[in-house]
């Protein structure tokens, strides 16, 4: 079935052969959960599919990414499909999987959602790969796929080595499927690297394998076989206090290096030069878009900002558990405007201010390294309200330096109203999600990364906990002299609002309605703050 499958697939090519498609394709499927109790669940693998997503999008030449999160067998199959129509004759073709992969005699196989392996042993090998290949995808397929775009790199990269082997029940003992941890080795085609997170017989420490990839990938500069080699070299030294770790790349160095051909050997992932102009051909500058955006879209930054649509909705301490400065309730009226749907990240601060989260916290007047959340995706903090106001101008000059940026429309700090509306999503309860267990929702009894709770209804994340959020107002001690259609808080004043409660506070403080405040440059470890995309 498959050997058929990609000769029809290969006809449908070779009919659409005068298509132009775009330079660099990407197909990216990460799978936390498995429907099956014959298959655990894993809590890392679509954090790590969105960071490769965002990583590849945020390049000077960007991918054109398709990201799948959990899908079926089916939806990934489709997946593959679209991703062959777009990929042909590409500069470079990638596939990146993170999930469970498991292998049965020499061949490889990865797990979607609804992947079972209880249901699919027979007593014959041949047997058992026939029924595995038409419930999980098979590597070997993905690979031959892959093999017909002809593109000038052909890339795939597997952060599957996730977990010990998968068990299963078979007369009354236990055993993993094929008695092999992880993946087993493949033969990469000429012009293909196939990446693995983790050498034969290993266990991949979630998260590490892709987290330092990503930060390789959109260094400047660097070639195809320099990410993975520094990648590598990185890997096994931050490794070492865990389980060993090693990635290993099937395109041995040097003698194969004639392997990926010439275009291959000299891609370069983010390659910043080729954008910048030179004396004697200036490069004009890009005309802004006039284009709306889409209702959710990532930008530049790799922020997913989430369309709030106008509407109508009352503001302040609606159940009387409040303070007296969120007192009296305004029916207030908004204009619609975007949201990012999480706090920006340390990741996202370093790459545009230059700075990581130890030096904002000697900035702040304290001596050593920060010793509370800290990673890429950990929301930045020891910000002040200044420094935040200096992240949305240079975010908006960036993104109109591109001509990404719709005419008009510019990053700010969102109001207070905004703020609010957005936490409430509908919600008339001090606490917004759909359960009383404000957990669910919220951090607020130690940090945590972006996205680890449930987002809201509008599919805003930590808007109650983690770390406070500056917003654009003023403060004022009450309501009574707020305008009720898109208010925008005082003319002046001392200091600035920031909303949501942190992890370092009580529950009482991540209500919808509650209010801090501090002086424009306090800069605090529980802190940071999200960004509005609005039309002036």
């Amino acid at each position: 079935m498959e050997t058929m499958r990609a000769f029809l697939l290969f006809l449908i090519l070779a009919c659409i052969g005068t298509v132009n498609a775009a330079d660099r394709i990407a197909l990216i499927i990460g799978v936390d959960q498995y429907a099956t109790d014959s298959v655990p669940d894993l809590d890392g693998a679509v954090r790590d599919a969105r960071l490769m997503s965002e990583a590849l999008q945020k390049m000077a030449s960007p991918f054109d990414v398709h990201l799948l999160e959990d899908p079926s067998l089916d939806d990934a199959l489709d997946g593959i499909d679209k991703f062959m129509s777009k990929a042909r004759s590409a500069e470079c073709a990638m596939f990146f999987f993170a999930g469970h992969g498991i292998e049965y005699h020499g061949e490889n196989f990865l797990l979607t959602s609804d992947s079972n392996i209880a249901d699919n042993i027979e007593t014959s090998v041949d047997a058992t790969k026939r029924r595995l290949r038409r419930k999980m995808l098979s590597l070997n397929v993905v690979m031959d796929e892959i093999e017909l775009t002809q593109a000038d790199l052909k890339l795939i990269i597997l952060d599957a080595c996730r977990d010990n082997p998968i068990p299963v029940t078979s007369g009354g003992k236990t055993r993993s499927l094929g008695g092999a941890r992880g993946l087993a080795r493949v033969s990469a085609p000429l012009g293909m690297l196939v990446s693995y997170s983790a050498d034969a017989g290993e266990v991949a420490n979630d998260g590490l394998f892709t987290e330092i990839l990503t930060n390789n990938l959109i260094e400047p500069g660097l070639s195809v076989m320099e990410v993975f080699a520094k990648t590598r070299e990185e890997v096994n030294a931050l490794s070492s206090e865990r389980n060993a770790q090693d990635p290993r790349y099937m395109i041995q160095l040097p003698a194969e290096y004639n392997k990926l051909g010439l275009k291959g050997i000299k891609f370069v992932f983010n390659d910043t030069s080729a954008s910048a102009p030179t004396p004697t051909t200036p490069m004009p500058k890009p005309k802004p878009t006039t284009r709306a955006p889409e209702s959710t879209f990532s930008n530049l930054s790799g922020m997913k900002m989430v369309l709030i649509d106008n509407g109508q909705y009352k503001m302040g301490d609606l159940v009387g558990d409040g303070n007296r400065d969120e007192q009296p309730p305004r029916n207030i009226t908004l204009t619609s405007y975007f949201l990012s749907d999480t706090e920006v990240t340390q990741s996202q601060w370093k790459a545009l201010m230059g700075t990581d989260i130890h030096e904002q916290r000697r900035a702040a007047g304290f001596t050593g390294v920060s010793d509370f959340g800290q990673g890429p995706e950990n929301p930045i903090y020891y910000v002040s309200y200044a420094e935040a106001v200096e992240f949305c101008k240079r975010l908006t000059d960036f993104e109109r330096e591109k001509g990404k940026l719709p005419e008009g429309y510019s990053y700010r700090l969102p109001t207070e109203a905004q703020w609010e509306y957005a936490c409430r999503a509908g919600s008339t309860a001090s606490f917004t999600g759909d359960s009383w267990d404000l957990g669910v929702i919220a951090t607020y009894d130690g940090s945590a990364t972006v996205r680890s709770k449930k987002a809201n209804a509008y599919g805003l994340f930590d808007m109650q906990g983690n770390v406070w959020e500056w917003c654009q107002d003023f403060y004022q001690p009450d309501y009574r002299d707020l305008p009720v259609y898109d208010p925008k808080g005082p003319a002046s004043g001392d200091t600035r609002v920031f909303r949501g409660g942190s992890w370092m506070e009580e529950q009482h403080s991540a209500r919808a309605s509650s209010r801090g405040y501090g002086l424009p440059d306090l800069r605090h470890r529980s802190i940071g703050f999200r960004v509005a995309l609005v039309k002036e």
